[in-house]
């Protein structure tokens, strides 16, 4: 039997990247673009390729992927782990020290995490990348 798998990449690279399969016996399928190729402040054009293949084809391309989706579910939990520092980072700068009890404390306006959003898409804006670093 066949299928026919999904492949996809920006429009003017050469290399594309598997997305999934259906064949007859799976005829539907939720294929998700992966997030690098997403860029929400400069969208750009993306190609979608299809190409028939055997089902044993399929299956060890399918297995591939589980691999590669392991690989953007660290990704992220990274991005979650920069986002929280990101927050740790602006909400030290509240800390204020007693020099009385010698004992910090935090003190903190009520709007604190709209602040903090605010300035972490500003700093999105500027530059997308910034979190991946």
């Amino acid at each position: 039997t066949h299928g026919v798998a999904a492949y996809i990449s920006k429009v003017g690279e050469t290399s594309f990247e598997y997305l999934g399969y259906i064949t007859n016996e799976t005829p539907s399928a939720m294929l998700r673009i992966p997030p690098h190729l997403i860029d929400n402040l400069k969208p750009h054009a993306l190609c979608l390729g299809l190409s028939l293949e055997a089902a044993d084809t399929l299956l060890n391309l399918d297995a591939a992927g589980a691999q590669q989706k392991d690989f953007y579910l660290t990704g992220k939990a990274d991005l979650a782990k920069q986002i929280g520092q990101d927050l740790y980072n602006f909400m030290q700068s509240f800390v204020q020290d007693n020099p009385t009890t010698r004992n910090s404390y935090l003190m903190v306006p009520v709007n604190v995490l709209d602040k903090w959003m605010e300035r972490l898409v500003n700093k999105i804006k500027l530059d997308a990348k910034f979190l991946s670093r």
